[in-house]
């Protein structure tokens, strides 16, 4: 009998100790997979890596040598993405960082154009996940999306960013039953589209986009379309045509709808004095940015922490670190999913690592006394009584404006914020999603910049009318003049944009003129010089019409902001009751 309980215990034994039983709690740590080639570069480099992934064996990849672009690479290897918080690495894997990963922002500026042109002529931009929101007001776009998809997206427009030059378009339109044309001047970038209607008794209406491009051989080119007209296949009537740089002779196109044909001539030059615009700064290759950051990384020593935790439930995780400060530890039960650490760099403060596992995982962290509370973001704020909302001042922009332009950003983000204006105090008020905040924040402040104040000159004449006024306005902000007679009247809508520091500008305008004799409408980007000599619209008949508009920097200016900081964050501040949310 005691012989048979012997043999009983033994095959027990060698039961639990089988090899199927070693292979399957293996299984969650390959020896050479995806968390075992993070751990030893986490150990070989001296660096903290905290990981939100699945193991997984990994693909043969060739692997670099500098610790920054070997992490990147071993993620991607591991259909993971990684981000850098400070000396800390966070790997998440890639189905899992889209859903808990909040969006990021840049802006985008250009020089020497407006930013819309540049969108425009961004061929396939932006990629797929990221949206754009351009301002013309400030000549910046608003990119928003994760991180590694937002980078990738800034340099490619900065990469392919096309110049444009502002040029003179001269057309030749046809008269009825006449062998001469009407001519018509008018100034425009290129790249740009402008929208044009002349409508006189000499001549058939003609209604149309105008869009002036430059091919690759310098040469221009014209498309014209023409919404209102129809041509056999019931398609809008349209036609491009092509005029050699530095021919005297008009180049001749012509539009065939159901209505008939009609013959228009057309000659652009380079407006006098342009020079070259100077090409985009060269975005640094990824290898050489990361290369300099590896370096400073590792020159200054520093107390090196040593802590591995392989592939632990998240709440047991919490509690390992926060038991090494003898604190106290609530975690709600939505705090799931398992945490690997792997940390042999800077030594960091306990605290410091609660929160960059919590941000691996969507969680908010908050403490009271000596106990931490740790929970989905949602449930922080339900639970406690805190406020999400701030309050900001604005120095130079209009609150009302503001509002709105945040409000449609926000719309094309799917953010739950909110932005109201207080126009007694020309604030604006933010509420909603802490995490987000910093992003709203971000583009508050380029949006609340001094402008350049402008001296502008602007003038209309013809045979029935003549206005002119001289006014200033600050840049990126409509301003709307009109003017009538018994037998003419005239309405004018610009707003001037300062595209870089040296000055140079154009203008977003709308023009209108009407008269017994004819009527004109012009709109679109034109440059403006600070001495103009060419009129931004000059129609040259038996009753010519001329507009012109200069504008230079005005001699006094607004002082640079003195800092804004948010009224709410004047309120004092708990030792023992804060939140830090992810």
């Amino acid at each position: 009998m005691v012989r048979h309980k012997i043999l009983l215990a033994l095959l027990i034994g060698l039961l639990l100790s089988s090899p199927q039983v070693r292979a399957s709690e293996q299984a969650a740590f390959l020896s050479d997979g995806f968390l075992e080639s993070l751990h030893k570069i986490a150990r070989t480099k001296q660096v903290n890596i905290i990981v939100n992934a699945p193991d997984k064996a990994m693909p043969d990849f060739k692997k670099s040598r500098e610790v920054d672009i070997l992490i990147k690479e071993t993620a991607q290897a591991g259909d993971s993405v990684a981000s850098k918080v400070g000396n800390t690495w966070l790997i998440i894997s890639r189905s899992r960082y889209a859903e808990i990963s909040n969006k990021a922002l840049t802006l985008l500026r250009t020089s020497h154009q407006p930013i819309e042109v540049a969108l425009e002529n961004a061929t396939g931009f932006p990629p797929a996940g990221i949206s754009v929101f351009p301002i013309a007001s400030a000549n910046i776009a608003v990119l928003s999306g994760y991180t590694e998809g937002l980078n990738a997206a800034e340099e490619e427009f900065y990469t392919n960013l096309k110049p444009v030059r502002p040029v003179v378009v001269t057309l030749g339109l046809d008269q009825k039953d006449r062998h001469d044309a009407i001519s018509l001047s008018f100034k425009t970038f290129t790249g740009t589209t402008s929208q044009l209607e002349v409508n006189m008794p000499e001549m058939e209406r003609l209604k149309a986009n105008l869009t002036v491009s430059e091919t690759l051989d310098g040469n221009f080119q014209l498309t014209v379309i023409c919404s209102e007209l129809r041509n056999e296949s019931g398609k809008p009537v349209s036609a491009s045509s092509e005029f050699r740089t530095g021919r005297h002779v008009a180049q001749k196109f012509t539009l065939d709808s159901q209505t008939g044909s009609r013959e228009i001539e057309w000659r652009a030059e380079l407006m006098a004095g342009e020079n070259p615009q100077p090409a985009p700064d060269t975005w640094p290759k990824p290898s050489q940015e990361l290369q300099s950051q590896a370096a400073a990384n590792f020159d200054a020593p520093f107390d090196r922490m040593k802590m591995v935790i392989k592939q632990l439930p998240v709440n047991e995780a919490f509690a390992k670190v926060i038991a090494s400060e003898e604190g106290n530890l609530v975690c709600d039960n939505a705090c799931t999913g398992t945490v690997s650490l792997f940390c042999y760099g800077q030594k960091l403060y306990f605290e410091e690592l609660l929160n960059l596992i919590a941000k691996s995982q969507k969680l908010s962290v908050r403490k009271i006394g000596n106990s931490w509370h740790i929970s989905p973001p949602a449930k922080v704020t339900d639970t406690f009584d805190f406020s999400n909302s701030i309050t900001r001042r604005l120095q130079f922009a209009n609150a009302k404006e503001t509002a709105i332009t945040l409000q449609k950003w926000l719309q094309t983000n799917t953010y739950d914020n909110t932005i109201t204006a207080d126009q007694i105090v020309n604030a604006v008020v933010i509420s909603g999603n802490a995490t987000r905040m910093g992003n709203i924040k971000k583009l508050l402040t380029e949006l609340d910049v001094p402008p350049t104040l402008l001296d502008v000159n602007a003038a209309v004449q013809s045979n029935q009318i003549s206005w002119s006024e001289q006014f200033t306005t600050p840049s990126g902000r409509l301003c709307q003049r009109i003017s009538s007679n018994q037998t003419a009247s005239t309405s004018l809508e610009l707003m001037p944009v300062v595209f870089a520091t040296d000055g140079s500008s154009g203008l977003n305008y709308k023009f209108a003129y009407s008269s017994s004799e004819c009527s004109i409408s012009l709109s679109g980007w034109t440059p403006i010089a600070r001495a103009d000599e060419t009129p931004v619209l000059l129609l040259g008949n038996g009753s010519p019409i001329s507009l012109r508009i200069s504008a230079e920097a005005a001699s006094d200016q607004l002082l640079e902001p003195t800092g804004n900081d948010d009224e709410d964050s004047a309120a004092p501040k708990s030792d023992d009751a804060f939140e830090s949310s992810f």
